[in-house]
């Protein structure tokens, strides 16, 4: 719509005028004086008519000054009051159209911006998954407009207020609009900071009996460091481009029974020479397997003390001595 204000104002009022022809009126017998009406008379609006009435004021009100200016002319007196044929083609149209005048008249913007950057940021903490494993934080916008249309249907003045205040939009390498909540991106971030500070246990679950299989501390090492390298590298690109990731940085090769497997920490797969994969995880270490780690890195420390050599005034002291 390219109406002025002015034009807006006029057409509010005349629809808003319109309405009232049709509301119930009370009619009492010419001859009778002080007695309440005993029935009423009244005009109906024909559906299609009253089907484009409610349609401007629908999109005239989704402005709020608008919405503002119907409440108080009472238009919505003249909602409730106004009196139709029976269509059922077009009542639910009717029914759906007057719902949404009305919500209208009470959303103020401010209040529903909040309201809908929490159920944005709310609704991308649910689709995601654990921020311990790596996914891709950010979806198609094409996705995210499909499944808020009814958010962004209440008031889009509103609803590009909240994406604006919440989220990350920006383009992958293939040029798609990708988009992310600010608020997940920075909670993912920390979380994998906090994970890669700690050791881990890398396991591949085996296809034929779903037992969890361990690697070899060399194996382990390699494959923890490479996980680490990549969170290090995902987190200083923004985490942007998931699936686009150089392959150099979040695969390896690790060999068991003389056989050749390459790691992938970014899919958390273990791919063989033919194509074959299997899933990995990392897990956590328990407090038994944390115990052992320590008391093994004390008795490394303690070989490197011995094994260093003594200065030269120590050793001719001892001599002296």
């Amino acid at each position: 719509w390219s109406l002025q204000n002015v034009h807006k104002d006029d057409l509010l009022s005349s629809c808003v005028r319109l309405l009232r022809l049709f509301e119930w009126q009370a009619y009492c017998p010419a001859t009778a004086y002080n007695i309440s009406p005993e029935y009423r008379l009244y005009f109906y609006c024909e559906p299609n008519l009253l089907h484009r009435l409610l349609t401007i004021l629908a999109d005239i009100t989704l402005d709020y000054r608008y919405a503002q200016r119907l409440l108080h002319a009472e238009g919505y007196k003249a909602l409730l009051h106004c009196a139709t044929t029976t269509n059922n083609v077009i009542h639910v149209k009717l029914t759906q159209i007057g719902n949404n005048i009305l919500r209208q008249m009470f959303d103020e913007p401010s209040l529903l911006t909040d309201v809908m950057m929490r159920q944005i940021k709310l609704s991308f903490e649910y689709l995601c998954r654990s921020f311990s494993e790596l996914y891709d934080p950010y979806m198609p916008v094409e996705t995210f407009i499909s499944s808020f249309k009814a958010l962004a249907a209440r008031n889009p003045v509103s609803f590009k207020t909240a994406i604006k205040n919440t989220c990350l939009i920006l383009r992958d390498r293939q040029g798609n609009l990708m988009m992310s909540s600010r608020d997940l991106l920075n909670k993912y971030a920390a979380t994998l900071k906090h994970e890669s500070q700690h050791s881990a246990k890398w396991e591949s679950q085996d296809p034929r009996t779903f037992q969890w299989i361990a690697y070899d501390d060399v194996d382990n090492e390699q494959i923890e460091t490479l996980w680490r390298t990549f969170v290090e590298y995902f987190i200083e690109t923004q985490m942007q481009n998931f699936h686009f990731v150089p392959s150099e940085r979040c695969t390896c090769t690790v060999q068991i029974r003389e056989q050749q497997f390459t790691i992938n920490v970014r899919d958390f797969r273990q791919i063989n020479s033919s194509g074959g994969a299997r899933v990995i995880r990392r897990r956590k270490l328990t407090l038994e397997e944390k115990r052992k780690l320590a008391l093994s890195a004390r008795k490394e420390r303690a070989k490197e003390t011995q094994a260093q050599p003594v200065p030269a005034a120590a050793a001719a002291t001892e001599e002296k001595s």
